[in-house]
């Protein structure tokens, strides 16, 4: 029971000051972040390391040029354009684990303009691990209090 009581004060521990005080965003906020911070990702990605201003403008002018993302199947490939597609994709349908692992596959141009999306979505995953475990424990402490007769 100690060892028990000890992983729901660590679970606790685990939730970012942040996320207590303010909440965590919803799904649909989520998505709406990756939707914001989603073309000048996209714009990055042609922007080779160490490309410079002219690069950037490249870029720009060719961003304008941009579909939107619309994938009703698991987007297919590595090109940093599939991964941001692929994570878009897994975003929609609420796997925002498997959506931020496609982030963190990007170089860190493009990773770098997705930050805000990946640090709001990593508070909602370790609060929802922290309610998972203390869950656990609310349920297995009631299942021992009734096995026990109390």
């Amino acid at each position: 029971a100690a060892a028990s009581e000890e992983a729901v004060s660590v679970a606790l521990k685990s939730i970012p000051a942040e996320a207590e005080e303010q909440g965590v965003a919803g799904t649909g906020k989520l998505l709406e972040l990756f939707d914001a911070e989603l073309p000048v990702a996209r714009r990055r990605t042609l922007i080779p390391d160490g490309g410079g201003f002219g690069y950037e403008a490249l870029a720009s002018f060719r961003g304008f040029f941009f579909r939107p993302f619309n994938d009703r199947a698991l987007p297919q490939g590595d090109s940093e354009e599939a991964r941001l597609r692929r994570a878009r994709y897994l975003a929609v349908l609420g796997d925002e684990a498997g959506a931020v692992r496609e982030v963190g596959l990007l170089r860190k141009g493009p990773q770098d303009a997705m930050k805000a999306w990946v640090e709001e979505v990593r508070k909602r995953l370790v609060l929802r691990q922290a309610l998972a475990l203390i869950r656990a424990h609310v349920l297995t402490s009631a299942i021992t209090l009734s096995d026990s007769g109390v």
